[in-house]
């Protein structure tokens, strides 16, 4: 029977809530991820502020500000699982993605200094020894996976699984000064330029200007799906969840409503529709 079910807003916050979980009950979890992205990313974190997370684990109200710190101000939304997995509380990952591929790999995890202050956490791809490394296994609908499953389960999904809006999910805009836009606009040799090249773009809107991010990664797709698709990818999790056996200890359910790629509206009517699912399989 689940334990805790959380609603969170972007997927960083899921580290935050792992690691209290794991605190809480001094578990080890593999972590079953449902997500249109892998959420791999490699996280660069303050290394003092990391490893004052590590000394002071024991001390829940010493380490709170600090995790906050690190889960909303140094982790991007594609972070939490790489952090999970380094700061000891979760073990291996299964990740059920739309490709409709089946692959293994085994890793390790490395760090590197990127700064007097900063580390890269990132993964170092291992040969497959089905020994003590930890591994990702990118799964389908159909796949058996019970074999694989050696600890008790945090399932973390994402909504953009069921209906994903890259183009707002990857870009996104500040307003500046006119001064500022100015300067972009002329200057060759701008700082952001030089940082970022083609990845950041200037231009005004009704009197206001904008500098504006996009992240280029991948091509495109109109992932967008109605509604009966979406009640049929559902279906398709919890036949996936009961053919595995799967007994879920902690259930969080990311909503991708303010990185835009789903809507406040559609995140909230997905919710709504895979917690009736699971209620009525008796998963939770």
């Amino acid at each position: 029977m689940v334990e805790k079910i959380t609603i969170i807003a972007e997927h960083n916050e899921a580290f935050k809530k792992i690691v209290h979980f794991h605190l809480k009950n001094n578990v080890v979890y593999d972590l079953i991820h449902i997500d249109e992205h892998h959420d791999l990313g490699s996280p660069i974190v303050n290394q003092n502020s990391w490893n004052q997370l590590i000394k002071d684990k024991e001390q829940i109200d010493i380490i709170s500000p600090i995790l906050d710190d690190i889960t909303f101000n140094q982790l991007k939304i594609s972070d939490y699982i790489i952090s999970s997995i380094y700061y000891g509380a979760v073990n291996s990952v299964f990740w059920l993605s739309n490709r409709e591929l089946e692959k293994y790999m085994e890793f390790t995890l490395e760090t590197e200094a990127v700064s007097e202050s900063h580390m890269l956490i990132s993964i170092k791809p291992e040969i497959i020894s089905g020994g003590g490394n930890n591994f990702l296994l990118e799964v389908k609908p159909d796949t058996n996976i019970e074999a694989f499953m050696k600890n008790r389960i945090i399932l973390s999904i994402d909504l953009d699984y069921f209906s994903c809006n890259d183009v707002v999910g990857e870009h996104g805009n500040i307003e500046i000064t006119e001064n500022e836009y100015k300067s972009f606009i002329t200057d060759n040799n701008h700082k952001f330029k030089l940082l970022f090249g083609s990845k950041v773009a200037a231009y005004s809107r009704e009197g206001h200007y904008f500098l504006e991010y996009n992240e280029f990664d991948g091509p495109l797709e109109n992932k967008i799906r109605n509604k009966d698709d979406i009640i049929i990818k559902i279906d398709q999790i919890i036949k996936f969840l009961i053919f595995n056996n799967v007994i879920i200890d902690y259930l969080i359910i990311c909503r991708s409503n303010i990185s835009g790629y789903t809507t406040t509206e559609e995140a909230i009517w997905m919710e709504t529709k895979l917690i009736d699912a699971f209620e009525m399989s008796g998963l939770i």
